[in-house]
């Protein structure tokens, strides 16, 4: 007379992917039927994003569900017979055990904000505020300005799916906004070009005939609020007495001052409002 034993206790082992195919480690693994519950992690060291459990009550069906807070959960069932064999019949149970594929639970917004310049020539610009809201949700980055290879680019990880309102702006520049609808798992990208910046420009002349040319005057550029005791920027004429402000604070009202020398008196002045993305102008008269 032969005797078939059965086995004591069953186990479960797999692996857990996440969906680009890295293993995912620190995935809490939860093996229940029901009466009997275990509870294990997928490995974040060595052998990362593998898994084994034992001691199960054989026969039995099992539900295994694998769980992180940033990753969608998974859900498999699986049956073992009297000799601890798995008896299921699926796709995610294979030779090697169970192998799940985690998608995200949250979404992902990329770009790189360019700007025009004076010149016109369209190029990435950093500094940028990159500012999501959703209901009483904020998030907000910056766009990077060194390397220089990476100048622009932004990345916002971790948002929750939904419809969000996406602003991009700067000082002096008028915003831009869109409205995105993020699902679990998008990475989505989303590279605006903005406005150009405001600017102030203008000539300076000298009053009365024959005065010449101002050139080589010193600029200076207040804001109203702070004048005359903080200058804000500072230039001088060129040999037509043109001058430039590029990439001004607005909108702002600001006093341009002149003078010959430094530390020489004013010798005129003028006030001027610039507006988000304007590209002002402003000529000064002085005296000779």
């Amino acid at each position: 007379m032969s005797l078939s034993l059965g086995a004591s206790s069953g186990s479960l082992h797999g692996t857990a992917l996440l969906a680009g195919g890295r293993p995912a480690g620190g995935v809490t693994v939860t093996v229940t039927d029901g009466v009997q519950t275990v509870q294990t992690a997928t490995q974040s060291g060595g052998e990362v994003g593998s898994w084994r459990v034992s001691g199960l009550n054989l026969p039995g069906t099992y539900t295994v569900t694998l769980s992180r807070a940033d990753l969608a959960s998974q859900t498999v069932s699986v049956s073992l017979d009297s000799t601890g064999s798995v008896t299921t019949s699926s796709s995610a149970v294979t030779s090697g055990g169970i192998q799940t594929v985690l998608e995200s639970a949250t979404a992902v917004l990329r770009g790189t904000v360019k700007q025009p310049g004076r010149d016109g020539v369209v190029r990435p610009v950093g500094e940028v505020t990159v500012e999501l809201s959703s209901g009483g949700s904020t998030y907000a980055v910056t766009t990077a300005s060194d390397p220089a290879g990476r100048r622009g680019e932004y990345v916002v990880a971790g948002l929750p799916p939904g419809t969000y309102t996406v602003s991009v702006g700067r000082a002096g520049v008028r915003p831009t906004s869109t409205i995105l609808e993020l699902a679990a798992g998008d990475d989505v990208p989303y590279s605006p070009t903005l406005a150009k910046a405001a600017s102030l420009s203008g000539t300076v002349s000298v009053r009365g005939s024959g005065a010449g040319v101002a050139e080589d005057y010193l600029v200076e550029l207040f804001r109203a609020s702070d004048y005359p005791s903080v200058v804000y920027r500072t230039t001088r004429t060129d040999d037509r007495g043109s001058y430039t402000f590029d990439d001004v604070d607005a909108p702002e009202v600001y006093v341009v001052q002149v003078r010959r020398t430094q530390g020489s008196a004013p010798i005129g002045s003028a006030n001027v409002t610039v507006s988000a993305s304007e590209q002002a102008g402003r000529d000064v008269r002085v005296s000779p």
